[in-house]
């Protein structure tokens, strides 16, 4: 037996104060008789003689006997005695539920939660369970509990999510809960169909246990459609859609695509096992609409069939142009076709005109337009440009230092003015970021002068996006799965320049890493992804679905255990309530006083009611004010000493005023940790976390332990004391959990170590290179003074090669070149160490792949061993064939041609050589007695005669070709060296 509410001391204090209590009144109350007499005068004399004194024993043991035993009746209920094993001697388990969006089938969800409910039965009554919803981020739906019921209900009402399930943050949350919190820990149960994201690099935990249910469905969906409009005719719309065969045979789905209650793209999809294709085709969208798009599979998961996505109509930029001669400005302005222009005369110029854009070509009004202007005041002078601003936006990417203006004017700069571009007399030109925004040029960017120089269009361009920045944003429209949103930008922006929103515009928090923008969005929802000159939507409508199966190792535990011989708890509080107000009841009855007092009636009355009310176990609804404060305290190797002393100055403060609620500190680095006893002896002391552990700081796992770990009933509230520097796990998703928990996040920043001096302002490299390839990487550094500096460049912590660089004060431009010989996803480290200004360092994922060669021979087999050989081990995939294939080859990067006879060729295969050559691709010509030379008289009209450098063509002369062999006789050729040239002159 074991008391649930009170312990054994607290009720034998409670009885022993009870006892004596009842006791002393029983000793102290006065024997009083109420006697109706004739006359007082018999009465007053004795009245005086007899004193009343107190008593001085009991008269009526029985009935303080009773009453004794009845308080302890009462007493004993309160404690809540049970009969059976105690709560101490049950397990503590994790049961954690999979709600990923494989459970949207409705067969797998029934079968995962029935297998859970039967393993929450099978559990003894004493051990204790703590529910855990398992998709892209844990999150419990109940604490550790031992009340069936409320277990069972959390798992029968919880829904499936539209996330992939990633079941590490899952297994860490669960080890960490019974490290921390369980007396007696027990198993991790996860109950689910195993597909989880990484699943061939999860590592299991030793006290797992697998409650597998049954296998999807073979399944296919829509897993990507991207929707832009072509940029030279914006009425063109190209889509671009991606589908997914999650089953192990092929198969073949209808791809229906519709705008505007119409068709616009019907065919065959064929998917490969376990793997995606993609289809393209363009349409007409002159005006706005939605697309939808759907595939019809027929398989038992519907949210993936379909996607619609909103299509805005055409950009459109209304151009005013005040010119007494525009010729030199159509040009530019037709060479966008989103810029609607509309030429007037000086004489119309009206500083309100209905443009989104005014120029004025030199003419000088007294009031300037209300509109974004570009002044154009071209002049007399012959200059030379000097100097391109390479901090503005404008003239950022522009480098062309031989160009020599006829017609310029050196422009004055006024308040607020930004030079531009500087000449050898003085700026030609000028920037106003005040509203509206207005650029002057002292030169004609449609000058005659100009018209070969590619800085001119380039200029132009970049004053329209700056004038307006948002009116020309090439904008994709995107169907994705909801969850985790990893967006690769064109270029390193600073954050300031990027905006993420919803629906309603609200923002929306977002991480940015390099090129790599991620945000977190486990439900469907609509994004919003602003950047310079591009914009994203994306509609995050789709499932994401973790495409692989976790083969878990065979020792681990399957399946619910034999249930347990053990009883449940009996209470016995109600009988002990009955039995003690009846006795209470017979004592009153017995021993009440004559005549009956209605005062003591009542009180007796009410109380024997109170205590029979007890019985239907009523409650009053409270507000609960009591909070539980979680303190999380970054001690990693990050915070330096008088950091972490002001962090346990903080944490000390907290604990000072906390009255009586309830505050618990959890220092963290890689993981939660429990403090140590000399951190919290005399005064809170933190100390920096040693060895491995304090090498990374992980603030998701910290505030998921937080919120996992908040007792029931009080109000939760975290505390994160830290520098922010996480280097493991995002923290982003962890405090979107605290949001929709409703938990309050209060956040302390401590000075980690100094920053260096040096500011990575951009890097650019691509996203992805090939293998061997020399690709360029080109940083943006600034720096506050000249210092000479390494660059050195590292491939999965390895090494590849550094550069000595020569940094001047203000902006840097540096570009390098990489070579990584080794295929897949390498991550490239870039460090940049310059003395006393510290380092910098910049990470980023680039997929390098082999590139692909396509040999096309019509020698003998066998032939092409050699140079098939060096092409691979020049890292090259190579393919050979016997003839030109009749598709496009988007799927190679070079393509030989050896010994192919041309004037066999169709003209469909020489124009798709064409485009192939022109989209990128590399082209290699080797000669053979096939080719053939056929004379033409309009060579121009044949493709391949436009794509290759040299015409192929056999030597015209009768005399055919002789043949000079140099020899090289001197000392070094001496020996082997000239036998072996002897023999290849033979």
């Amino acid at each position: 037996m074991f008391f649930v509410n009170l312990t054994l001391i607290e009720l034998l204090s409670l009885l022993a104060a009870g006892s004596a209590a009842t006791v002393a009144l029983y000793l102290l109350i006065r024997s009083r008789r109420n006697v109706r007499v004739p006359t007082l005068r018999f009465w007053q004399q004795a009245q005086r003689a007899i004193e009343q004194k107190r008593r001085r024993r009991i008269d009526q043991p029985v009935s303080l006997l009773l009453q004794l035993l009845a308080l302890a009746l009462l007493l004993l209920a309160i404690a809540q005695p049970r009969l059976g094993p105690g709560p101490d001697t049950g397990l503590w388990h994790v049961l954690l539920l999979d709600l990923s969006s494989w459970m949207q089938v409705p067969a797998v969800e029934q079968d995962a939660k029935r297998q859970a409910l039967r393993w929450l039965r099978s559990l003894p009554p004493q051990d204790r369970v703590q529910v855990v919803r398992a998709d892209a981020l844990p999150t419990p739906l109940t604490p550790f509990t031992d009340n069936r019921e409320e277990a069972a209900r959390a798992i029968r009402e919880a829904r499936p999510s539209f996330n992939a399930l990633d079941l590490t943050p899952a297994f860490e949350l669960a080890t960490q809960s019974l490290r921390l919190h369980a007396a007696r820990p027990g198993e991790i149960v996860y109950a689910g169909p195993l597909h989880a994201l990484d699943a061939g690099q999860l590592s299991a935990p030793p006290n797992l246990r697998l409650l597998t249910a049954a296998a999807p469905p073979p399944n296919a969906g829509l897993t990507r459609v991207v929707l832009r409009r072509n940029v030279t005719d914006p009425a063109r719309v190209e889509a671009q859609v991606q589908a997914r065969n999650y089953g192990a045979a092929p198969r073949a789905v209808p791809l229906l695509a519709g705008f505007g209650g119409s068709v616009v793209e019907s065919r065959i999809l064929r998917l490969p096992p376990d793997g995606e294709a993609a289809a393209s085709f363009q349409f007409r969208a002159p005006v706005a609409g939605w697309v939808e798009v759907r595939i019809d599979p027929r398989d038992t998961l519907a949210a993936d069939d379909r996607a619609t996505l909103e299509l805005p109509a055409p950009p459109a930029v209304r151009v005013a142009v005040f010119s007494s001669d525009p010729a030199p400005l159509r040009p530019l302005l037709a060479s966008e076709p989103r810029l609607e222009a509309r030429f007037l005369p000086v004489s119309q110029y009206d500083p309100a005109v209905e443009a989104d854009l005014v120029i004025l070509d030199s003419f000088h009004p007294s009031r300037l337009p209300l509109r974004p202007a570009l002044l154009l005041h071209p002049g007399q002078a012959e200059v030379q440009i000097s100097a391109w601003n390479a901090a503005h936006p404008v003239t950022a990417n522009l480098r062309s230092a031989d160009i020599r203006l006829e017609s310029a004017r050196v422009l004055t700069p006024g308040g607020g003015d930004t030079v531009l571009i500087s000449s050898t007399q003085g700026p030609v030109g000028l920037a106003s970021d005040t509203q509206p925004r207005r650029v002057t040029l002292g030169f004609h960017p449609g000058a005659a002068s100009l018209r070969y120089h590619v800085a001119a269009p380039l200029l132009f361009a970049s004053i329209v996006r700056w004038l307006l920045p948002a009116a020309l944003d090439q904008q994709e429209i995107l169907a994705a799965p909801a969850g985790t949103l990893s967006v690769e930008l064109p270029e390193a922006w600073p954050r300031s320049r990027i905006s993420v929103s919803g629906e309603s515009g609200e923002p929306v928090p977002f991480t940015l890493e390099g090129r790599t923008l991620r945000c977190f969005a486990p439900a469907p929802a609509m994004l919003r992804i602003s950047a310079p000159g591009a914009e994203w939507v994306y509609s995050l409508s789709l499932p994401a679905l973790a495409p692989s199966r976790w083969e878990a190792p065979a020792e681990i535990a399957r399946g619910a255990a034999a249930a347990a011989a053990v009883s449940a708890p009996k209470d016995l509080w109600q009988w002990l309530v009955i039995f003690g107000c009846a006795i209470l009841a017979a004592e009153w009855l017995l021993f009440r006083q004559r005549p009956i007092s209605r005062l003591s009636a009542a009180l007796k009355a009410a109380a024997l009611a109170a205590a029979l009310a007890a019985l239907f176990q009523p409650g009053l609804p409270v507000n609960e004010t009591k909070m539980a404060v979680s303190v999380l305290a970054d001690t990693s190797l990050s915070i330096p000493a008088g950091s972490l002393e002001r962090a346990s100055q903080i944490v000390q403060s907290i604990e000072s005023a906390r009255g009586r609620h309830l505050v618990r500190v959890l220092p963290f680095a890689r993981s939660v940790r429990l403090p140590a006893p000399e951190e919290a002896a005399s005064g809170w002391r933190l100390k920096t976390t040693g060895g491995e552990q304090g090498r990374a700081t992980h603030i998701e796992s910290a505030l998921r332990e937080a919120i996992a770990s908040t007792p029931p009933g009080l109000l939760p509230r975290i505390v994160l004391l830290s520098d922010g520097r996480e280097n493991t796990g995002w923290a982003l998703r962890a405090a979107w959990q605290a949001r929709e928990l409703g938990i309050p996040v209060d956040s302390f920043l401590l000075p980690g170590k100094p920053a260096p001096n040096l500011r990575l302002e951009s890097v650019r490299l691509p996203s992805v290179a090939f293998t061997g390839e020399r690709f360029p990487v080109a940083l943006t550094v600034a720096a506050p003074e000249a210092a000479r500096a390494e660059l050195e460049i590292s491939a999965e912590g390895k090494r590849i090669g550094s550069a000595p660089v020569e940094l001047q004060e203000g902006l840097n431009q540096i570009t390098v070149r990489a070579s990584v010989s080794t295929p897949g996803a390498v991550d490239l480290q870039l460090r940049l160490r310059a003395g006393a200004l510290g380092e910098t360092v910049f990470e980023q994922a680039v997929s390098v792949r082999r590139a692909r060669v396509l040999y096309v021979t019509q020698d003998p087999a066998g032939m092409e061993k050699n140079l098939a050989a060096t092409l691979a081990a020049g890292q090259f995939d190579v393919s050979v064939s016997g003839t030109l294939p009749a598709g496009e080859l988007d799927g190679y990067q070079v393509l030989v041609l050896n010994n192919f006879d041309f004037e066999s060729l169709p003209m469909a295969a020489k124009q798709r050589l064409e485009r192939f050559v022109q989209q990128g691709g590399g082209l290699l010509v080797i000669g053979g007695e096939r080719n053939v030379y056929a004379e033409k008289k309009n060579p121009e009209s044949d493709p391949l005669h436009r794509t290759l450098p040299a015409t192929i063509a056999p030597p015209r002369s009768p005399e055919g070709s002789s043949v000079i062999l140099i020899v090289d006789k001197s000392s070094s050729m001496e020996g082997r060296k000239m036998e072996l040239a002897r023999l290849a002159a033979i």
